[in-house]
């Protein structure tokens, strides 16, 4: 696999590369009323414990952002929740240094 993606609610939602070494594009339509404003991401480990929280903007109903893991985390599956408008959408994102 070299992306990884997942629908949610209104759309799909894309992490590039992945596998990938902590730092990674997050994109896709995750609003189908094309708002705009800032959803919350959260990263957590598969017990489900929370290991990062970002912000990121959404335009026209789309997010287009580039993040970066903590350094002080293990190699792994990770799943990252974006939040935004009452929806939730989710991908798994594989960290390997």
């Amino acid at each position: 696999m070299t992306g990884g993606n997942s629908q949610g609610a209104s759309g799909n939602l894309s992490v590039f590369p992945n596998p990938g070494t902590g730092n990674f594009a997050l994109t896709g339509l995750i609003d189908a009323g094309l708002t705009s404003g800032q959803a919350d991401i959260e990263v957590t480990d598969l017990p489900g414990k929370n290991v990062a929280r970002y912000q990121a903007t959404v335009k026209d109903g789309k997010i287009n952002t580039t993040l970066d893991m903590p350094v002080n985390i293990a190699n792994g599956t990770y799943l990252i929740t974006v939040k935004y408008n009452n929806q939730s959408h989710l991908v798994k994102y594989t960290l390997s240094r």
